[in-house]
Formats: C-alpha cells, sequence, structure tokens
C-alpha cells in the first residue's frame, strides 16, 4: 500500500476484508488445514473432531493462525489449543510431547515433509475439516495497479492452461487437492467486497 513494492506472493488467502484493500490476481493455489503428527499417528487424529472429542489430546498452531479459529469453529475447546509463534516452536513441541497434533496449512505441511527430512514426523491423512477451512491463495497488487494484475493474470492462465504450473507444482509435492477448481475467480471468492 505505501509502494515499497508492485506485488505481494507470499500465500495470501484470497477474503473479502482484503479484497477491499488490494487487487488480487487469479487464484492459483487451493489450501485446506493439514496436521503434523508423530510417526504412526499415534492418537489417530484424522479431524479437528477427533482433536475435540479427545480429552487427552492437545493442538499446536500458530499464534494468530487460521488454523486456531478453525479449530475452535469445529469444536477443539481452547484450553487444549497451544499457541506457537512459528512453525519451529510448535514442531518442537510436538516431538517434546507437549501437543499431539501441530496443525498448519496444507502447503506448510507439504513443504515442511518434503524430502523425508523428518521421519520422526507424517502427515495426518486424511485429516478431514469443514469447507469453511479452505482458502485460495494468490498474489495481492495494489488496487490502482489493475493493468500489471491483468497483464500477471494473463501469464498465469497461460501456464495454467498448458500444464507448467502441474508440472511445477508436482514437482513439489503437489496434487489435485491443491488444484484452483475450472472456473473459480477472484470476484466469486471476493464476493459484494470486490
Amino acid at each position: 500500500m505505501a509502494g515499497r513494492f508492485d506485488a505481494v506472493a507470499s500465500g495470501l488467502s484470497i477474503t473479502p476484508p482484503r479484497c477491499q484493500q488490494v487487487a488480487f490476481g487469479a487464484p492459483d493455489l487451493r489450501t485446506d488445514d493439514a496436521a503434523v503428527v508423530l510417526a504412526g499417528n499415534p492418537k489417530a487424529i484424522h479431524s479437528y473432531a477427533d482433536l475435540a472429542k479427545k480429552s487427552d489430546a492437545i493442538m499446536g498452531g500458530g499464534r494468530g493462525s487460521n488454523v486456531i479459529g478453525n479449530a475452535i469453529a469445529e469444536g477443539v475447546p481452547e484450553d487444549r489449543i497451544l499457541q506457537f509463534p512459528d512453525i519451529e516452536t510448535n514442531l518442537a513441541a510436538l516431538r517434546a510431547g507437549r501437543i499431539d497434533a501441530a496443525v498448519f496449512s496444507s502447503p506448510t505441511v507439504i513443504g515442511l515433509l518434503a524430502g523425508n527430512k523428518s521421519p520422526d514426523l507424517e502427515r495426518a491423512s486424511p485429516f478431514t475439516t469443514s469447507e469453511k477451512s479452505i482458502s485460495y491463495i494468490a498474489i495481492a497488487f495494489r488496487k490502482d495497479d489493475g493493468d500489471l494484475r491483468d497483464l500477471y493474470n494473463q501469464g498465469l492462465a497461460k501456464v495454467m492452461s498448458n500444464g507448467t504450473i502441474a508440472t511445477i507444482m508436482a514437482k513439489y509435492g503437489f496434487g489435485r487437492s491443491e488444484n484452483v477448481p475450472p472456473g473459480l475467480t477472484t470476484s466469486q471468492l471476493c464476493g459484494a467486497a470486490n
């Protein structure tokens, strides 16, 4: 907004309040909440409902992250959610047994577990959530930079339609579940805030 850079490309979710402030490009990634657990998933955690009903299950999440609100909305008691300042502290708490599941966005979990660099951890699969936890990511531009956003959207549409994006994303562990549904637009996601 201050004009110090031209775009934000850091996994920004399209939300109506944000749409009032920035001009989002086309959605390029679908995200959901995902849980990291100790190898073998000792408490059989596969949903927020599991975390809610198992009175001895403690969840970790990033302070101020969407997953905290999503967990509470799906019934996980606030007194069984620990909030951490960063990913590393969250994972350290999981390894130390202070929490039973560390919940992040699905792209974060894919990146954390890529290359089997943490064989003591695994993704809880499946980890079922409500539709409310799904979000769509896009690059954000200043409202007065519509021409730049439109040029970006043209290039994005080209690499999405010719399969380049799918090839790149597959290289990093992203699959069909991270694809944006065909025809979903920024205008639909912004709603009246557009």
